[in-house]
């Protein structure tokens, strides 16, 4: 759940009402104003992250972030969070700098232990 609580730390909706419904795919509304095939694209180019848009009429309207195995680690949750804020941050975005690194790491610092790879 430290991926939710960083994204709503820096004021991005999920998709679902209940983060509960998320699983290994977390559907991730695009903030208002975002250009969202450009975030993609810097998570890409910039530091080798792949997201997938949402289908259909909804590609416009959501990222998905997969966290499966290795790609649920901690350092990889944070590296997400880091680097979709700071790309966010270039696009103009207003969000508070470094709140979504911090909820995650709070969100980490208080959950209970959990086996290898199966971490958000």
């Amino acid at each position: 759940m430290a991926l939710i609580a960083g994204l709503e730390a820096m004021g991005i909706s999920l998709f679902v009402q209940n983060p509960a419904d998320a699983y290994d795919l977390t559907a991730v509304n695009i903030p208002s104003g975002i250009d969202g095939p450009k975030v993609r694209g810097r998570l890409l180019n910039d530091f080798n992250i792949e997201i997938s848009s949402g289908l259909g009429e909804l590609k416009t309207k959501f990222w998905r972030v997969g966290l499966m195995g290795y790609s649920s680690q901690r350092g990889n949750v944070l590296l997400f969070l880091g680097a979709l804020e700071r790309i966010l941050l270039d696009l103009g975005m207003k969000l508070p700098a470094g709140a979504g690194l911090a909820a995650a790491a709070s969100s980490y610092a208080n959950a209970e232990p959990v086996a290898v790879g199966q971490e958000k």
